[in-house]
């Protein structure tokens, strides 16, 4: 909120009289997004002995999408874990909820589980409307998949058009410009 003259005027008052300190949040509203800044006030006394103001403000809005990104991600996850341990509900709607969800939160058009058995890669169940991916069963060298089961890790490529420019056949083939 928009602090009133007066209202400073008694907040700098109180923090003389008392020799106190005052930490303050402002989120102003900014044209390229919010900005959050952490405020400090304190009375110290000088080297005269006078007392004097010290203000210390810093910008913490990098802080404050962590923290926004962090709720997301924790809320997601709690959605993950409810729905795999939902009894009663079958394998395929267990995974597309989860494939909805895993989408929505990483920003994603579309997702999808993929079956592999002797060289063939079988797309079991998807969410999103890419034509390629609704029950597509395709050679496994023409897919990312076969990467992942040449690794002990996680795979994960985030821009495959410029991280695998060699093998733009499964970016082309799929339409996929990340990996998980």
């Amino acid at each position: 909120p928009t602090e009133t003259a007066e209202h400073l005027e008694q907040l700098y008052r109180d923090l003389f009289e008392n020799r106190t300190s005052r930490e303050i949040y402002h989120k102003p509203k900014m044209p390229d997004g919010t900005i959050v800044t952490h405020s400090r006030l304190q009375v110290i006394e000088g080297l005269s002995g006078e007392l004097q103001l010290l203000i210390l403000i810093r910008d913490v809005t990098e802080l404050a999408r962590t923290q926004r990104d962090l709720e997301q991600d924790r809320k997601a996850l709690r959605k993950l874990y409810d729905i795999a341990g939902r009894r009663g509900l079958a394998l395929d709607d267990k995974l597309q909820q989860l494939l909805q969800i895993g989408c929505e939160r990483l920003d994603l058009p579309y997702g999808f589980v993929t079956d592999i058995e002797a060289g063939t890669h079988r797309v079991v169940t998807a969410v999103g409307d890419h034509p390629a991916i609704q029950n597509e069963t395709t050679d496994l060298e023409n897919t990312l998949c076969r990467k992942t089961l040449e690794q002990d890790d996680m795979v994960v490529y985030r821009d495959i058009a410029s991280e695998l420019s060699g093998e733009e056949h499964a970016h082309t083939q799929f339409g996929l410009n990340c990996y998980i």
